[in-house]
């Protein structure tokens, strides 16, 4: 815990390494991979499909294993409800993925900062491409973040003044 260098964020960790369901703190980033519906990176449902939780303590990546079979991180077996430092060198076996080190940080930024990349579908002379900007001839919006949202336009007229789009 010293390594985190932060007394309120190592209080954080500890608090919720206390608690199973240990509601978010904003102090502590934490993104769940599983099955579930309310995980917050959903994985393909099969027999082995494993269920972890990542989080990001001051400078510091950890994985806590939250199902009762094994994770393996870098060669090594994670088991269940213990928690592991993951290096940058490292990699998580979860069913058919292989997450690195970059795609855990992907991840925990888009829960931390919370705010979506967006992208909008646009069609010009019969071909769609994606723009970072709204302009008349958007179609949809595309938001991504742990999950990806659509949110379809009005079909508008070239002379149709841009109104801000409904969210599903």
């Amino acid at each position: 815990m010293q390594a985190i260098g932060n007394g309120k964020i190592t209080e954080a960790v500890i608090r919720e390494l206390g608690q199973f369901n240990a509601p978010k703190d904003s102090l502590l980033a934490r993104v769940d991979f599983g099955s579930d519906k309310s995980c917050d990176v959903r994985l393909k449902d099969e027999a082995d499909t494993p269920w972890f939780r990542c989080y990001h303590a001051g400078a510091l990546i950890l994985i806590r294993n939250l199902r009762d079979q094994p994770l393996w991180i870098r060669g090594y077996q994670l088991d269940s409800d213990h928690l592991l430092l993951v290096r940058p060198s490292d990699e998580v076996i979860a069913g058919g993925w292989r997450l690195n080190y970059n795609d855990l940080i992907f991840f925990l930024q888009a829960e931390e900062k919370d705010i979506p990349s967006t992208l909008f579908l646009i069609e010009e002379n019969e071909e769609f491409t994606l723009s970072r900007n709204n302009s008349r001839l958007a179609l949809a919006k595309i938001a991504f973040g742990h999950r990806v949202y659509f949110t379809p336009f009005k079909k508008r007229m070239p002379h149709q003044r841009l109104t801000q789009p409904s969210h599903c």
